[in-house]
């Protein structure tokens, strides 16, 4: 059973496990550092391996999401322009002028350096 769950978590850029009461969070990296002996198919994948990101893209996830947050007016006035990258996660600080308010956009990066998926959060006024 164990070795089912940590493969299915391989299989994925990023995946998620809740238990206990507590979310976590788990990338390619994180499962080869900690079950190296049950994910022989990755074997060949180092965590430290770094991917092209295409900026593009990642961006464009963003966006999308900052869309679905909010609207398409607030998303062409907001500025995107602060990012850090957080091994497979790009996070965007952005300020959204129109409340005066401040969001973190989190990217997921796949291993051929697109995004996966897109998530808001609210940081402060």
């Amino acid at each position: 059973m164990v070795k089912k769950a940590v493969h299915s978590i391989a299989e994925r850029d990023v995946s998620v496990l809740q238990a206990f009461g507590v979310r976590m969070e788990f990338t390619r990296g994180d499962m080869l550092k900690v079950c190296p002996k049950f994910v022989t198919s990755l074997a060949g994948f180092s965590p430290k391996q770094t991917t092209t990101i295409n900026k593009d893209s990642v961006l464009q996830a963003a966006r999308q999401a900052y869309a679905r947050e909010y609207d398409e007016e607030i998303t062409e006035t907001a500025d995107f322009g602060s990012y850090e990258v957080k091994g497979n996660k790009v996070e965007f600080e952005v300020f959204n002028p129109e409340d005066r308010a401040y969001d973190k956009v989190t990217v997921t990066v796949g291993a051929d350096g697109n995004a996966t998926g897109a998530s808001v959060e609210f940081i402060g006024k």
